[in-house]
Protein backbone atom coordinates (compact mmCIF):
# COMPACT_ATOMS: atom_id res chain seq x y z
CA UNK A 1 0.00 0.00 0.00
CA UNK A 2 2.75 2.17 1.43
CA UNK A 3 4.47 1.64 -2.36
CA UNK A 4 1.32 2.66 -4.24
CA UNK A 5 0.84 5.63 -2.32
CA UNK A 6 4.31 6.70 -3.14
CA UNK A 7 4.03 6.20 -6.99
CA UNK A 8 0.64 8.16 -6.84
CA UNK A 9 2.25 10.68 -5.32
CA UNK A 10 5.32 10.95 -7.58
CA UNK A 11 2.70 10.61 -10.76
CA UNK A 12 0.59 14.14 -9.07
CA UNK A 13 4.07 15.76 -8.46
CA UNK A 14 5.06 15.20 -12.23
CA UNK A 15 1.77 16.18 -13.52
CA UNK A 16 2.02 19.16 -11.35
CA UNK A 17 5.64 20.09 -12.52
CA UNK A 18 4.49 19.46 -15.80
CA UNK A 19 1.22 21.88 -15.52
CA UNK A 20 3.80 24.53 -13.94
CA UNK A 21 6.11 23.87 -16.58
CA UNK A 22 3.50 24.55 -19.09
CA UNK A 23 2.33 28.20 -17.36
CA UNK A 24 5.84 28.89 -17.55
CA UNK A 25 5.67 28.67 -21.21
CA UNK A 26 2.69 30.24 -21.80
CA UNK A 27 3.22 33.10 -20.05
CA UNK A 28 6.88 33.94 -21.87
CA UNK A 29 4.72 33.65 -25.08
CA UNK A 30 2.58 35.81 -23.44
CA UNK A 31 4.81 38.29 -22.27
CA UNK A 32 6.86 38.03 -26.07
CA UNK A 33 3.32 38.73 -27.99
CA UNK A 34 3.08 42.04 -26.46
CA UNK A 35 7.02 43.22 -26.11
CA UNK A 36 7.33 43.08 -30.01
CA UNK A 37 9.79 46.20 -30.04
CA UNK A 38 9.64 46.12 -33.91
CA UNK A 39 10.96 48.91 -36.36
CA UNK A 40 7.98 49.19 -38.02
CA UNK A 41 6.56 52.88 -39.74
CA UNK A 42 6.58 54.68 -42.75
CA UNK A 43 7.75 58.64 -42.55
CA UNK A 44 4.81 61.48 -43.28
CA UNK A 45 5.03 64.63 -43.05
CA UNK A 46 2.62 66.64 -40.51
CA UNK A 47 0.51 69.60 -42.19
CA UNK A 48 0.30 73.10 -40.42
CA UNK A 49 -2.62 74.89 -41.75
CA UNK A 50 -5.82 75.55 -40.25
CA UNK A 51 -7.84 73.24 -42.68
CA UNK A 52 -5.51 70.48 -41.86
CA UNK A 53 -5.97 71.00 -38.45
CA UNK A 54 -9.88 71.00 -38.97
CA UNK A 55 -9.85 67.89 -41.35
CA UNK A 56 -7.72 65.81 -38.05
CA UNK A 57 -10.46 67.31 -35.30
CA UNK A 58 -13.31 66.14 -38.03
CA UNK A 59 -11.82 62.26 -38.02
CA UNK A 60 -10.85 62.26 -34.59
CA UNK A 61 -14.30 63.21 -33.24
CA UNK A 62 -17.04 61.94 -35.67
CA UNK A 63 -15.07 59.15 -38.04
CA UNK A 64 -12.47 57.92 -35.56
CA UNK A 65 -14.25 58.72 -31.88
CA UNK A 66 -10.76 59.09 -30.44
CA UNK A 67 -13.00 60.34 -27.26
CA UNK A 68 -14.69 56.99 -27.03
CA UNK A 69 -11.41 55.42 -25.63
CA UNK A 70 -8.65 58.06 -24.82
CA UNK A 71 -12.20 60.35 -22.60
CA UNK A 72 -12.91 63.69 -22.91
CA UNK A 73 -10.04 66.12 -24.97
CA UNK A 74 -8.10 63.24 -25.55
CA UNK A 75 -7.11 63.36 -21.73
CA UNK A 76 -7.14 59.45 -21.18
CA UNK A 77 -9.34 57.00 -19.35
CA UNK A 78 -9.19 53.76 -17.98
CA UNK A 79 -10.12 50.47 -19.42
CA UNK A 80 -8.59 47.98 -16.67
CA UNK A 81 -8.78 49.34 -13.24
CA UNK A 82 -10.17 48.01 -10.33
CA UNK A 83 -9.74 51.01 -8.45
CA UNK A 84 -11.51 53.10 -11.10
CA UNK A 85 -13.55 50.43 -13.36
CA UNK A 86 -15.76 48.32 -11.74
CA UNK A 87 -15.52 44.59 -12.01
CA UNK A 88 -12.59 45.20 -14.42
CA UNK A 89 -11.87 41.82 -15.55
CA UNK A 90 -8.47 40.46 -13.61
CA UNK A 91 -6.12 42.02 -16.52
CA UNK A 92 -3.89 44.40 -14.47
CA UNK A 93 -4.00 48.17 -15.49
CA UNK A 94 -4.72 49.66 -18.84
CA UNK A 95 -5.61 52.90 -19.55
CA UNK A 96 -5.94 54.96 -22.98
CA UNK A 97 -3.37 57.45 -22.84
CA UNK A 98 -3.75 61.74 -22.37
CA UNK A 99 -2.69 62.36 -25.89
CA UNK A 100 -1.99 66.16 -24.63
CA UNK A 101 1.36 67.69 -24.16
CA UNK A 102 0.87 67.52 -20.77
CA UNK A 103 3.14 66.38 -17.77
CA UNK A 104 1.22 63.13 -17.61
CA UNK A 105 0.43 62.65 -21.86
CA UNK A 106 1.93 61.59 -24.23
CA UNK A 107 1.48 64.25 -27.33
CA UNK A 108 5.34 65.22 -27.31
CA UNK A 109 6.35 61.97 -29.13
CA UNK A 110 7.79 62.04 -32.15
CA UNK A 111 5.89 61.51 -35.24
CA UNK A 112 7.15 58.59 -36.16
CA UNK A 113 6.40 57.00 -32.67
CA UNK A 114 3.00 58.29 -33.21
CA UNK A 115 2.90 56.56 -36.72
CA UNK A 116 4.05 53.18 -34.87
CA UNK A 117 1.37 53.43 -32.45
CA UNK A 118 -1.71 54.64 -34.64
CA UNK A 119 -0.78 52.68 -38.09
CA UNK A 120 1.39 49.89 -36.37
CA UNK A 121 0.12 49.15 -33.45
CA UNK A 122 3.30 49.85 -31.30
CA UNK A 123 3.74 51.79 -28.77
CA UNK A 124 6.40 54.53 -28.18
CA UNK A 125 8.35 52.17 -25.61
CA UNK A 126 8.13 49.09 -28.66
CA UNK A 127 5.11 47.27 -26.65
CA UNK A 128 2.61 45.38 -28.39
CA UNK A 129 -1.07 47.89 -28.18
CA UNK A 130 -3.48 45.64 -26.91
CA UNK A 131 -6.88 47.71 -27.63
CA UNK A 132 -5.87 50.17 -30.38
CA UNK A 133 -7.34 49.51 -33.50
CA UNK A 134 -4.31 49.68 -35.32
CA UNK A 135 -5.30 46.97 -37.68
CA UNK A 136 -8.19 49.54 -38.79
CA UNK A 137 -6.01 52.52 -39.04
CA UNK A 138 -3.37 51.16 -40.69
CA UNK A 139 -5.72 52.48 -43.62
CA UNK A 140 -5.53 55.75 -42.99
CA UNK A 141 -4.02 57.64 -46.19
CA UNK A 142 -0.71 59.64 -45.25
CA UNK A 143 -2.77 62.58 -45.64
CA UNK A 144 -5.19 61.82 -43.39
CA UNK A 145 -2.91 60.30 -40.99
CA UNK A 146 -0.71 64.02 -41.10
CA UNK A 147 -3.83 65.77 -40.37
CA UNK A 148 -5.38 63.84 -37.37
CA UNK A 149 -1.10 64.33 -35.47
CA UNK A 150 -1.69 68.09 -36.49
CA UNK A 151 -4.67 67.99 -34.80
CA UNK A 152 -3.31 66.18 -31.48
CA UNK A 153 -0.96 68.97 -31.21
CA UNK A 154 -3.14 71.35 -30.62
CA UNK A 155 -5.05 70.00 -28.08
CA UNK A 156 -4.59 72.03 -24.86
CA UNK A 157 -1.99 70.59 -22.53
CA UNK A 158 -3.70 68.21 -19.34
CA UNK A 159 -2.47 66.54 -16.29
CA UNK A 160 -5.08 64.35 -15.74
CA UNK A 161 -4.10 61.08 -14.12
CA UNK A 162 -3.21 58.56 -16.15
CA UNK A 163 -1.69 54.96 -15.07
CA UNK A 164 1.65 52.72 -16.35
CA UNK A 165 0.34 50.05 -18.14
CA UNK A 166 0.75 46.78 -15.48
CA UNK A 167 -1.03 43.55 -17.17
CA UNK A 168 -1.67 40.55 -14.78
CA UNK A 169 0.01 37.20 -15.31
CA UNK A 170 -3.44 36.05 -15.65
CA UNK A 171 -3.89 38.95 -18.85
CA UNK A 172 -0.35 37.32 -20.04
CA UNK A 173 -1.28 33.52 -19.82
CA UNK A 174 -4.42 34.16 -21.49
CA UNK A 175 -2.56 35.75 -24.60
CA UNK A 176 0.45 33.58 -24.97
CA UNK A 177 -2.44 30.45 -24.80
CA UNK A 178 -4.11 32.48 -27.69
CA UNK A 179 -7.44 33.41 -25.94
CA UNK A 180 -7.36 37.04 -26.60
CA UNK A 181 -7.38 36.39 -29.95
CA UNK A 182 -4.75 38.42 -32.80
CA UNK A 183 -3.44 41.47 -31.24
CA UNK A 184 -4.09 44.73 -33.83
CA UNK A 185 -0.10 44.07 -34.59
CA UNK A 186 -0.56 40.51 -35.68
CA UNK A 187 -3.52 41.57 -37.70
CA UNK A 188 -1.32 43.70 -39.90
CA UNK A 189 0.74 43.52 -43.19
CA UNK A 190 3.39 45.57 -41.76
CA UNK A 191 5.54 45.65 -44.59
CA UNK A 192 2.80 47.09 -46.41
CA UNK A 193 2.67 50.59 -48.27
CA UNK A 194 0.73 53.28 -46.59
CA UNK A 195 -3.03 53.92 -48.11
CA UNK A 196 -2.56 55.61 -51.91
CA UNK A 197 -4.45 58.96 -51.47
CA UNK A 198 -8.47 58.74 -52.19
CA UNK A 199 -10.68 61.80 -52.57
CA UNK A 200 -13.42 62.35 -50.66
CA UNK A 201 -16.75 61.65 -52.45
CA UNK A 202 -20.13 59.29 -51.92
CA UNK A 203 -18.55 56.40 -53.35
CA UNK A 204 -18.37 52.88 -52.26
CA UNK A 205 -14.69 53.28 -52.39
CA UNK A 206 -14.72 55.84 -50.58
CA UNK A 207 -17.21 54.42 -48.47
CA UNK A 208 -14.61 51.30 -47.59
CA UNK A 209 -12.16 53.53 -46.27
CA UNK A 210 -14.65 55.23 -43.94
CA UNK A 211 -15.56 51.93 -42.97
CA UNK A 212 -12.10 50.84 -41.93
CA UNK A 213 -11.31 54.15 -39.76
CA UNK A 214 -14.28 54.14 -38.30
CA UNK A 215 -13.63 50.77 -37.17
CA UNK A 216 -16.56 49.31 -38.15
CA UNK A 217 -15.43 46.18 -37.97
CA UNK A 218 -14.18 46.23 -34.40
CA UNK A 219 -18.01 45.46 -33.30
CA UNK A 220 -19.73 44.28 -36.58
CA UNK A 221 -17.25 41.18 -37.74
CA UNK A 222 -14.39 41.48 -40.31
CA UNK A 223 -16.98 41.03 -43.05
CA UNK A 224 -19.66 43.10 -41.55
CA UNK A 225 -22.32 40.80 -41.26
CA UNK A 226 -22.06 41.01 -37.45
CA UNK A 227 -20.60 40.10 -34.46
CA UNK A 228 -20.34 39.91 -30.86
CA UNK A 229 -19.99 43.25 -28.90
CA UNK A 230 -16.51 42.91 -27.77
CA UNK A 231 -17.71 45.51 -24.48
CA UNK A 232 -21.13 43.91 -24.06
CA UNK A 233 -21.22 40.47 -24.79
CA UNK A 234 -24.16 40.83 -27.49
CA UNK A 235 -24.61 40.41 -30.85
CA UNK A 236 -24.46 42.95 -33.27
CA UNK A 237 -26.01 43.04 -36.59
CA UNK A 238 -25.19 42.40 -40.03
CA UNK A 239 -24.77 45.67 -41.76
CA UNK A 240 -24.45 43.65 -45.24
CA UNK A 241 -27.21 43.92 -47.90
CA UNK A 242 -28.11 40.18 -45.64
CA UNK A 243 -29.23 42.01 -42.51
CA UNK A 244 -31.29 44.72 -41.70
CA UNK A 245 -29.47 47.74 -42.71
CA UNK A 246 -29.45 46.41 -45.77
CA UNK A 247 -33.42 47.06 -46.60
CA UNK A 248 -33.03 50.88 -45.31
CA UNK A 249 -33.18 53.20 -47.66
CA UNK A 250 -29.79 56.34 -47.63
CA UNK A 251 -32.59 58.86 -45.84
CA UNK A 252 -33.68 55.94 -42.60
CA UNK A 253 -29.65 55.11 -43.06
CA UNK A 254 -28.79 59.15 -42.18
CA UNK A 255 -31.62 59.74 -39.89
CA UNK A 256 -30.72 56.54 -37.87
CA UNK A 257 -27.10 57.83 -37.83
CA UNK A 258 -27.92 61.27 -36.87
CA UNK A 259 -30.56 60.53 -34.67
CA UNK A 260 -30.25 57.24 -33.31
CA UNK A 261 -33.82 56.29 -34.67
CA UNK A 262 -34.31 52.68 -36.43
CA UNK A 263 -36.62 52.99 -39.39
CA UNK A 264 -39.15 50.88 -37.23
CA UNK A 265 -39.09 53.54 -34.29
CA UNK A 266 -36.69 51.76 -31.99
CA UNK A 267 -33.25 53.40 -30.71
CA UNK A 268 -30.05 52.02 -31.48
CA UNK A 269 -28.07 50.26 -28.82
CA UNK A 270 -25.92 52.74 -26.63
CA UNK A 271 -23.50 50.68 -27.00
CA UNK A 272 -23.22 51.78 -30.59
CA UNK A 273 -21.54 55.16 -30.86
CA UNK A 274 -24.17 57.04 -33.24
CA UNK A 275 -23.65 60.07 -31.47
CA UNK A 276 -20.53 60.32 -32.83
CA UNK A 277 -20.51 58.79 -36.31
CA UNK A 278 -24.37 61.12 -36.41
CA UNK A 279 -21.97 64.44 -36.76
CA UNK A 280 -20.29 62.94 -39.90
CA UNK A 281 -21.54 64.60 -43.34
CA UNK A 282 -24.20 63.65 -45.31
CA UNK A 283 -21.52 63.07 -47.95
CA UNK A 284 -19.71 60.40 -45.57
CA UNK A 285 -22.44 58.83 -44.44
CA UNK A 286 -23.94 58.42 -48.07
CA UNK A 287 -20.23 56.95 -49.01
CA UNK A 288 -20.65 54.42 -46.08
CA UNK A 289 -24.12 53.38 -47.60
CA UNK A 290 -23.04 52.81 -50.57
CA UNK A 291 -20.52 50.35 -49.35
CA UNK A 292 -22.66 48.93 -47.56
CA UNK A 293 -24.50 48.09 -50.04
CA UNK A 294 -22.17 46.37 -52.29
CA UNK A 295 -22.03 43.70 -49.88
CA UNK A 296 -24.14 40.11 -49.26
Amino acid sequence: MGKILKWVGIVIGGLVVVVLLAVVVVYTLGRAKFSQNANVGHPVTIPTSAEAVARGKYLASSVMGCDGCHGPGLQGQAFFDPAVVPNSPPFGILYAPNLTTGQSGVGSMSDAQFERAIRHGIGEDGRTLLIMPSQEYTHLTDEDFGALIAYIKTLPPSDAPTKPRALSFMAYVLAGAGQLGQLPYEQIDQNAAPVASLAASTSAEYGQYLSHIAACRDCHGVDLKGAVDPETGAPTPSLTNSGEVGGWTVDQFLTALHTGARPDGSQLSEAMPWMAYGTMTDNDLTAIYNYLHTLN
